[in-house]
């Protein structure tokens, strides 16, 4: 499997979890650096406003006491906690 990780990219952390390593401007496809064509952007668009619906039909359904609900698995130092 190690050389399977390999072959991709991926290393093996000390903890044996398989990670990328990236460098330099390998951080970004070349096709990311190019403006989006008009296609990609509706498309985009529409998914966005799909979620955006979607998202608001979830969040009117739930009660405040979900919407208010601490998750104890969340690190205390997540600053979004507040």
């Amino acid at each position: 499997m190690a050389d399977q990780h390999r072959g991709v990219g991926l290393q093996s952390s000390p903890t044996g979890v398989p990670v990328l390593r990236r460098r330099g401007d390998e951080r970004a496809f070349a096709r990311d650096r190019l403006p989006c064509t008009e296609s990609e952007r509706r498309r985009t668009l529409s998914i966005l406003a799909e979620t955006r619906s979607r998202t608001i039909n979830l969040l009117r359904s739930c009660s405040s006491t979900e919407l208010d609900w601490d998750d104890p698995a969340v690190p205390r130092y997540a600053d979004w906690r507040r």
